[in-house]
């Protein structure tokens, strides 16, 4: 359908990764005629100040409350109101 594709390996490590573009390579390969898309991989990420140790927590917050809202969404728990939960 021409679409691009996007892996969200959540929890995984970097070997789930590698796994993912595996399959879509061979996805690719079993299906010449199909234009390349392009493979992109969403992969949360924080970093803090070195010099500030307790610089982890924001992260850590923002982190549990996307997947709580995204539990929320995806399993029907909540309806949005104007586009938020």
């Amino acid at each position: 359908n021409g679409c691009n594709v996007m892996v969200t390996p959540l929890m995984k490590g970097d070997e789930e990764v590698v796994d993912l573009k595996n399959k879509f390579e061979a996805a690719l390969a079993n299906n010449p005629d199909v234009p390349r898309p392009q493979l992109m991989v969403l992969r949360h990420t924080h970093v803090h100040a070195a010099d500030n140790p307790e610089g982890w927590k924001v992260g850590a917050s923002a982190i549990a409350k996307f997947y709580r809202t995204f539990d929320a969404w995806f399993g029907n728990k909540q309806t949005p109101v104007n586009g938020f939960l």
